[in-house]
């Protein structure tokens, strides 16, 4: 039974016999065959190339594998097309999928989503007309051959996979879901090692599916990368490694998050990274006496409020909420003019010293009035300040002894023009 399969969809599902996998490791692959069984033949069409040269869509290139599983190995035939082994300047293409190989120096196939290229002697008009291939690639779940000939552009061979038992051995435990031979060959494609198997299985309490380590491997997680996840948060799980990854937060960060709010989930910590917070900019809040949400922590960094404003602020007694918090900021009030405000008049709320700042009274003006023995609402100042009345001027108005002039006296008094020397001459 054949069965076409595209390489970016999943492939047919081959299992372990259920009794065999109760049967004991042997160290040779002799006795790894023992343990798989054959359960069909499936024959992989690799397509999908992306052109080099895209107005030219009808030469886009293939290379064929059939393969079966036969005696505890993959093994089967590949084939390229007429025109594979072109060099890029006479026409050749690209696959879509590539490693870093320099484009220059080599051309790739692509099977199991991992690409494997071909020398750069196979390529361009000096080559050889006949040169036989072979590449071995000896990785810790097995052994991948490909094995074969190239006769001008065309090359043929067979391609083999020797799964290692010791490997098998070691990751069986700790595999959730059946285990097939396809899935080791697909370890060995991506490179994965046992030790990174037992530790992506450490981040699913013992258990891990194939699947599951494939994409921590797909999105570029190395082993010393897991152990940081491992360390930063014990109870991590692999989704939430790859969404912390994908969104740019680090191990080092996550820890950070984690001292400055001790159980904030992973989703917290990516909306934190989305909007630009970090570890010492919430830690500092906190250790400033601020008891914020997490959203809260967020509005402060959308609209800029540095934590040295937030610092001076609760030095000088702020206990009011982000809301004043953000009214102060957007109002260009700053740390100096709020404790001066507060030194002149404790009283004051924090929307009267949004106030007294829209209307440009500054801090030695309400000093002023204090030092003289006034005692003005916030409003009294502002429109003593708006009429142009100076402290002096109230100061020289005001002979010892007698009853302060109010504020609205001071602004007719102002308003009409009388001197100050006047008016306490007038009250003497």
């Amino acid at each position: 039974m054949q069965t076409q399969r595209d390489p970016n969809q999943n492939s047919p599902r081959r299992r372990y016999s259920p009794g065999a996998l109760g049967l004991p490791l042997l160290a040779g692959l002799a006795g790894l065959a023992g343990l798989l069984m054959l359960t069909g033949c499936i024959r992989v069409e690799i397509s999908g190339f992306d052109p080099f040269d895209s107005s030219s869509p009808g030469n886009i290139e293939r290379v064929r594998l059939s393969l079966s599983e036969v005696d505890g190995k993959i093994t089967g035939e590949w084939e390229t097309s007429e025109n594979f082994f072109k060099s890029p300047s006479s026409g050749g293409h690209y696959l879509k999928q590539t490693t870093s190989t320099d484009r220059s120096q080599a051309r790739e196939i692509v099977y199991g989503g991992n690409a494997v290229s071909f020398p750069k002697e196979h390529y361009g008009i000096n080559k050889p007309g006949t040169a036989p291939i072979q590449m071995v690639f000896k990785e810790d779940a097995g052994t991948i051959e490909w094995a074969g000939q190239r006769v001008g552009n065309k090359g043929t061979g067979r391609y083999t996979f020797t799964p290692n038992p010791e490997f098998l051995a070691a990751i069986r435990p700790l595999t959730s879901g059946d285990l097939q031979l396809q899935d080791l060959e697909h370890l060995a494609q991506s490179k994965v090692e046992r030790a990174y198997f037992i530790q992506a299985a450490s981040l699913s309490g013992g258990k891990v599916a194939v699947g599951e380590v494939l994409t921590l491997v797909n999105h570029g997680i190395p082993l010393e990368e897991l152990k940081q996840w491992a360390a930063a948060r014990s109870t991590l799980s692999i989704p939430q490694v790859i969404g912390l990854k994908n969104n740019g937060v680090r191990p080092e960060a996550l820890k950070g998050f984690e001292q400055a709010q001790p159980g904030i989930s992973p989703e917290e910590v990516i909306r934190y990274r989305q909007n630009g917070l970090n570890p010492d900019y919430v830690q500092a809040w906190i250790q400033a006496g601020f008891a914020l949400k997490s959203e809260e922590f967020i509005r402060l960094r959308q609209h800029g409020v540095p934590i040295e404003f937030g610092q001076a602020l609760r030095r000088s007694g702020f206990t009011g909420s982000i809301e004043d918090i953000l009214s102060l900021r957007n109002h260009g009030v700053s740390p100096d003019f709020y404790a001066g405000a507060k030194g002149a008049m404790p009283k004051l709320s924090d929307t009267e010293i949004v106030r007294l700042r829209q209307h440009g009274v500054p801090v030695d003006y309400l000093q002023g009035w204090r030092e003289i023995g006034y005692e003005f609402s916030p409003e009294e100042i502002i429109r003593l300040r708006n009429h142009g009345v100076p402290v002096e001027y109230a100061k020289q108005s005001n002979p010892p002894g007698r009853k302060l002039l109010d504020a609205a006296t001071l602004i007719d008094t102002r308003n009409r023009g009388l001197s100050a020397e006047t008016i306490r001459k007038l009250r003497e």
